[in-house]
Formats: structure tokens, sequence, C-alpha cells
């Protein structure tokens, strides 16, 4: 049982180090190659959406394209936790990420840091991906019109003034 448990590890490994290389050189024409990643129940969040299913997943790939000029991400960091599987038989692991993107193209580039909790299964497709990121701070309170309200909010739930991020 053990060598079997260590080569799902492994297994469950490569399939994290395949997952962030396709973020990391994602393409418009590379989108439906996510399928052979992930399972297909796989379960994605982010700030504004919750996604269950491949199609979905897909479907949301497809959005990013539609909504952002050239996105791009930058892999910083990748593990996977040192315990064994849960008793699902999943491993956790992580993701540092940089994304950059322009709303249209010579737009303005936003750049947004962020962390993803990756759940992999012991064959090594992808069963969850719950991104965490400052969606206020990092992406709202440049937005016309509504950042004002949002760096106002911002303003009022720092603890003192010199605490404030800029």
């Amino acid at each position: 049982m053990m060598q079997d448990t260590e080569h799902n590890r492994e297994k469950a490994l490569a399939g994290l180090n395949a997952y962030a290389n396709f973020w990391g050189t994602i393409r418009r024409e590379d989108i439906e190659h996510a399928r052979s990643l992930i399972a297909d129940d796989m379960l994605f969040i982010d700030p504004f959406s919750e996604i269950h299913g491949a199609d979905g997943f897909v479907r949301m790939l497809h959005h990013m394209f539609e909504q952002c000029h050239d996105p791009r991400f930058v892999m910083q960091q990748l593990g996977l936790d040192v315990g064994g599987p849960d008793a699902d038989g999943c491993y956790n692991g992580y993701i540092l990420w940089e994304f950059a993107f322009e709303m249209k193209p010579g737009g303005k580039t936003t750049e947004i840091t962020g962390m993803s909790a990756i759940r992999i299964t012991g064959d090594g497709l992808i069963a969850a991906h719950v991104d965490h990121w400052d969606s206020g701070q990092q992406l709202l309170r440049n937005i016309p019109v509504l950042g004002f309200f949002v760096n106002q909010v911002l303003r009022m739930l720092a603890a003192e003034p010199q605490f404030r991020r800029p």
C-alpha cells in the first residue's frame, strides 16, 4: 500500500506541474487541453465565480479571453502537501502566481498576485482549484467610479490611517 500511495503522490505532483504549466503558457487555442488535466466534476472558485464541472471551467476560460486582452500568468511557486492523501484520496497543493492583462489592446496593464489552493486526485487530475486574491485592492479599486467607493470602504476598514495600503 505504501508503494501505491507514493506512486499516487508522484502522479499528483506531475498533475500539479502540468496544470501550472497549462496556466503559465495559456493561449486561446489551447483551452480544450484543460479537459485532459481536470476531473469531470472539478470545482473552480475565484472571487467572482463558483463553477462545477469541466464544461463550465472551459466556458470560464473562453470568457477570460473574451474579457481580457493578452492574459498571461507567471507561476512563482508551487508545492504539494508533505502529508499523504486526504480521506477522499486527493492531495493538497498550491500555486503562487501573477496574472497580467489589459482590458483592451493598448490599455493599461492590470496585475494581480494570488494563490490557488489545488486538490489533485491520485490519478493526477485537478479536482478543485480555489483562487485567493484581493479583488478589491488589486482590481475593483481601479475601475472608474466604482473605485472611488471601494477606496472609501478600504479606508474605513484600515485599523489606523498609517496602516492604509497605498
